[in-house]
C-alpha cells in the first residue's frame, strides 16, 4: 500500500475528513490503483487511527462511485474501462458545455481572475505533490466556470462528475501532451468568457474535451 501514515489526533470530524481526503488522494492518484481490496482494519492501523473514520471515509467514497462494498471482505477500488472513459467525457461535454454557455453571460470580472489564479498553477513531472496540485487546480477551474452559470444543481453534478474524471486526468497527464494541452484548452475557454461569447466557449469545451477524449482512448 503506497500510502504515506497520517497519524492524525485532531477532533473527530477532523479526523474523518482527513482520512477521507487521503484515501481519495491515493485513488485519484492510483497510489491505491483500480482492482485494489481495501481493509478497514489495515487501513486503521496504517494510518494510526480508529475504524469509525475509516470506516465513516470509505462509506463516502462509496457514495460517490469511487469505491464498492464487498460483503465479509472490504471495498474495492472500482476500475475505469474504456467504456466508462467515453461515458465520463459524454457527461462532462454536456454539462461543461452548458455551465460555459451559462457563465458566458452573467460571469464578472472578479469570477474571471478567479480563473486566472487557476492558471498560474505549475507542474514538475518529478515532483508527484504538485502533479496532484495540478489535477486540482483543473477541477476548480471547471467548478469555478460552473459556479458562475448560477446554477446550483449544474454544479453539483459536475462535482460528482469529477470525482472520476480526476482519476482520468490523472492518466492523462502520463501521455506528456496533457499540462500543455490543458493549459492551451483554458485559455481558450477563458478568452471566450472574457469576452462573453457563449458560442465561442461552447467551441472550446467541445474542442478540449474531444482532444482528451482522444488522447486517453489511444493509449
Amino acid at each position: 500500500m503506497e500510502l504515506s501514515s497520517l497519524r492524525v489526533k485532531n477532533q473527530p470530524s477532523t479526523r474523518r475528513e482527513e482520512v477521507y481526503q487521503h484515501l481519495k488522494h491515493g485513488i485519484i492518484t492510483c497510489a491505491l490503483p483500480p482492482g485494489q481490496v481495501l481493509y478497514e482494519g489495515e487501513l486503521a492501523e496504517h494510518l494510526g487511527v480508529s475504524k469509525t473514520p475509516i470506516r465513516e471515509a470509505l462509506t463516502q467514497l462509496q457514495q460517490e462511485g469511487l469505491v464498492k462494498f464487498l460483503p465479509r471482505k472490504g471495498y474495492l477500488v472500482t476500475t475505469l474501462t474504456l467504456r466508462d472513459i467515453q461515458e465520463i467525457f459524454e457527461i462532462r461535454l454536456i454539462l461543461e458545455r452548458a455551465a460555459t454557455v451559462l457563465a458566458a453571460e452573467s460571469i464578472t470580472d472578479d469570477e474571471i481572475s478567479k480563473l486566472e489564479q487557476y492558471l498560474t498553477v505549475n507542474i514538475d513531472p518529478n515532483d508527484k505533490s504538485t502533479v496532484y496540485r495540478y489535477i486540482q487546480a483543473n477541477k476548480d477551474f471547471h467548478i469555478a466556470i460552473a459556479e458562475a452559470s448560477r446554477n446550483r444543481r449544474l454544479v453539483e453534478h459536475l462535482e460528482r462528475v469529477f470525482n472520476d474524471a480526476q482519476r482520468i486526468q490523472y492518466m492523462d497527464l502520463d501521455t506528456g501532451e496533457g499540462p500543455w494541452a490543458w493549459h492551451r484548452d483554458h485559455e481558450r475557454i477563458l478568452d471566450a468568457l472574457r469576452k462573453h461569447d457563449k458560442e465561442a466557449a461552447a467551441l472550446a469545451v467541445e474542442k478540449a474535451l474531444a482532444e482528451a477524449g482522444a488522447r486517453l482512448l489511444s493509449l
